[in-house]
């Protein structure tokens, strides 16, 4: 099934990607994912205006000018607290090389990457609950006008919200539709 693979993709690439960034770059990544779902809608436009809208027929479908907006401000978001998150990790690697003996800043590196993989476990579960919010979404727009000519992203997106119907996460997507 086409959810349980996506969701198994997504916990395995970002548990192991946070095990090697570590714990105090993941955590900030996921405040920065946490704020970045709750504020594309309101950030979207202004990340949009700094991407500029030139390369981008927006005036070619309406559902573009709502959706670009908000992808545009959840990935600036996220990129600038994955920076941020990088540039306090190493501030305080540094900072702990020049306190700290080898023996506890190797028990420090063993216990961030530990860290990390846990707060990866976090992120894959935010990111699989927008997923499947998104997969609900679209589908039950998509779903009513079902064709057998459909593009093949169309049916793979029919075919998820099919199969998401027989998983239990339907209901933690229906939860979270707006």
């Amino acid at each position: 099934m086409w959810i349980y693979l996506l969701i198994s993709l997504i916990f395995l690439i970002l548990a192991i990607e946070c095990y090697f960034k570590g714990g105090i770059n993941a955590l900030v990544t996921l405040v920065g994912v946490i704020l970045a779902v709750n504020l594309s809608s309101s950030f979207g436009p202004l990340a949009f205006q700094w991407m500029g809208d030139k390369w981008w027929p927006l005036d070619a479908h309406p559902f573009w000018n709502r959706v670009v907006p908000m992808v545009a401000g959840f990935i600036t978001l996220v990129v600038i607290f994955s920076i941020l998150g990088l540039v306090v990790n190493i501030m305080l690697r540094k900072r702990l090389e020049a306190q700290w003996e080898d023996f506890k800043l190797e028990n420090y590196k063993a216990m961030n990457r530990k860290f990390g993989l846990c707060v990866g476990l976090i992120t894959a579960c935010v990111y699989s609950v927008m997923l499947l919010t998104l997969i609900y979404q679209l589908g039950n727009f998509t779903m009513p006008f079902k064709n057998d000519e459909d593009p093949w992203a169309l049916k793979t997106l029919n075919e998820a919200r099919d199969q998401l119907d027989s998983t239990p996460f339907i209901k933690l997507a229906a939860a979270y539709d707006k």
